[in-house]
């Protein structure tokens, strides 16, 4: 039986032209901050999703009322040595743009044929997220990590 995986897609974007909050408070024009994709889907609200499930919310949240987008730099913290165990913010704080404000993190598990990002954390909430985890092909993972790379270059802040 053939391993299903899980799809992974990094998007650039300006988050001052698309009115994200910190981006237009701070006037962080012609910045540059990174939408995450999975499965199609962006990660920001599918852990709003997880999230109003948990607190029992009938009115579904809006994710950029809870968290923006990280910069180009998200990629040293994916590909650091210390992914698996400390963790990677994939968001960050819809105010103020820090991570450690209101963010998530996301433990990175890398083996030879796969990526799994596992053990997601608010960084001050209790929320389990269901126990949400997503298996990526490592060459489909690192083919992304590669783009992220490039415009980490290109955009370095």
């Amino acid at each position: 039986m053939e391993k299903h995986y899980d799809t992974l897609r990094f998007e650039i974007f300006d988050p001052y032209e698309a009115k994200e909050t910190w981006a237009v408070e701070f006037d962080k024009r012609n910045w540059h901050s990174v939408k995450i994709f999975v499965n199609d889907n962006e990660l920001n609200a599918l852990l709003v999703e997880l999230e109003d499930k948990e607190k029992g919310v009938l009115t579904p949240t809006n994710p950029a009322n809870e968290y923006g987008h990280n910069g180009v730099y998200i990629v040293d913290q994916l590909e650091s040595d210390y992914a698996d165990s400390y963790g990677a913010s994939v968001c960050c704080c819809a105010g103020c743009g820090e991570e450690g404000c209101w963010g998530i993190r996301v433990k990175v598990r890398k083996s030879e044929h796969e990526v799994v990002w596992h053990d997601f954390e608010h960084e001050h909430m209790s929320y389990t997220y269901g126990g949400l985890e997503f298996h990526f092909e490592r060459n489909a993972y690192d083919a992304e990590i590669r783009k992220l790379q490039q415009w980490a270059k290109q955009y370095k802040h």
